[in-house]
């Protein structure tokens, strides 16, 4: 992979994780959620005591539509620890990619001290769960807070399958779209974040579901078009993501 194919068409597919990494990371996320849980809801973390694998049996524990889901998984409680961080960075997957890809660092628009690695779950068949159509820039145009110093440097998006199902779930893109001037969208006041929000309309025909295998990584321009789509697998999706800062002459 080289830069190139990111500014042409918008993204590229490459595999990053090992079958070892990947093995590892699901580790540390389940071990993350029983953590979280033990803190945020202890009903919900003591049902988990005999289940061996969380990532794909969460859903079948907490049931659908519980508030208790969105309370407990804030952007924060699905930061990876320092710990987890560090030996995520430094694993021959996330450094090989850096390499390739000239970065800098990785970005800490959330101000927390160490590179930001978030995970997302989504549960089937919920429509809630999944993200809107939206460009990532729009995020760091509206919270100043997220412009630490990026002089000469440009951001890149890595979304990383940790747990997905070909044709049922993953991650929606529009090919292109990073280059499109005729995108409207306006900001929101959330209780912790400004959040965009799409006016143009888009058609769905448009938007591209990517088939991305675990350990295999998308790398996208932040002004690339994308979203979640509805997980209609019988078993959680996850994901991780983060920002690499790449200097603006690299190609």
């Amino acid at each position: 992979m080289t830069y190139s194919t990111v500014e042409t068409v918008g993204y590229a597919i490459e595999s990053i994780l090992s079958a070892s990494e990947l093995s590892e990371l699901k580790t540390r996320i389940n071990q993350q959620i029983r953590e979280v849980l033990e803190q945020h809801d202890p009903h919900t973390a003591s049902l988990l005591n005999n289940v061996k694998d969380p990532l794909k049996q969460y859903h079948e524990i907490i049931g659908c539509g519980q508030r208790r889901y969105g309370s407990c998984w804030t952007k924060a409680n699905r930061m990876l620890s320092e710990v987890d961080s560090e030996w995520f960075e430094n694993i021959e997957g996330i450094a090989g990619l850096r390499s390739r890809l000239g970065a800098v660092r990785i970005s800490d628009e959330d101000s927390i001290g160490r590179s930001n690695f978030y995970w997302r779950l989504t549960r089937p068949w919920m429509e809630e769960d999944v993200g809107p159509i939206h460009r990532d820039e729009w995020f760091w145009i509206l919270n100043e807070n997220f412009n630490e110093d990026l002089a000469g440097l440009k951001r890149v998006k890595v979304w990383i399958a940790v747990q997905t199902v070909q044709n049922k779930n993953g991650l929606l893109v529009q090919p292109y779209s990073h280059k499109r001037e005729d995108i409207k969208w306006e900001g929101r006041v959330t209780e912790t974040i400004k959040k965009p929000i799409l006016v143009s309309s888009i058609d769905p025909g448009s938007m591209k579901l990517l088939e991305i295998e675990p350990g295999c990584g998308l790398i996208f321009h932040d002004r690339l078009l994308h979203g979640g789509c509805l997980n209609r697998a019988n078993e959680c999706r996850c994901s991780i993501e983060f920002t690499l800062l790449v200097p603006d002459d690299f190609d």
